[in-house]
């Protein structure tokens, strides 16, 4: 279980204290509503960008499993995936998504502060990705689904005194892409567009 800096503990449950509400909800200010109208379409899909206050703050990054038609087979990246048919909408989509592959149910243990502006991925240009920013409200036990390989939580500034650019493998072939670094794994494209993007929010509590 993950012990959560700057909490109390009310009637058994471990939540976050004034000052972290007041970041919280700092933090909300500095990023779209997650009602803002958004696009619709056949190819569209959302990841959670979950955030916790330990020293400084952290984000959960996963790494997935390698497997035959994911097109970020192996990599590092955010929970999240395709909409699906039973989704209303792409907020429930990382919902959904998050809970199949780390067991987080958002609803009950995070806060939604808002969503980052749409992505669309070089690889796959026709999608529309979605990231929603959650803050964790309470200690959350992770269990991997079978998409995901292993979990992190990784200091957002770690991140940033990583940046730099590496060479990576893709279907064979060399790139040399802008990437971060966290326990010997590299953090490269649409994962690394998404945490730059927040990063740029200037979001230090």
């Amino acid at each position: 279980m993950n012990t959560i800096p700057g909490s109390v503990n009310v009637s058994g449950r471990r939540v976050w204290s004034t000052t972290a509400m007041t970041w919280r909800d700092s933090l909300r200010d500095k990023l779209l509503g997650a009602d803002t109208a958004l696009p619709e379409g056949p190819r569209s899909a959302a990841v959670s960008l979950i955030l916790r206050d330990g020293k400084g703050l952290e984000v959960l990054l996963i790494e997935r499993v390698e497997r035959e038609g994911d097109p970020w087979s192996g990599q590092m990246s955010l929970p999240g995936g395709m909409r699906g048919r039973e989704d209303d909408t792409l907020s429930q989509t990382s919902r959904r998504e998050t809970w199949e592959e780390v067991s987080i149910d958002v609803e009950e243990s995070c806060a939604l502060a808002g969503r980052l502006p749409e992505l669309r991925p070089g690889n796959l240009p026709d999608l529309v990705v979605i990231p929603f920013v959650y803050t964790l409200l309470r200690e959350v036990s992770i269990q991997c689904g079978d998409e995901v390989k292993d979990s992190f939580w990784c200091p957002l500034a770690s991140l940033k005194a990583s940046q730099a650019e590496r060479a990576v493998q893709v279907r064979g072939h060399e790139l040399i892409v802008p990437s971060f670094l966290y326990n010997d794994k590299i953090i490269w494209g649409l994962t690394h567009r998404i945490l730059t993007s927040f990063l740029g929010l200037d979001t230090d509590p």
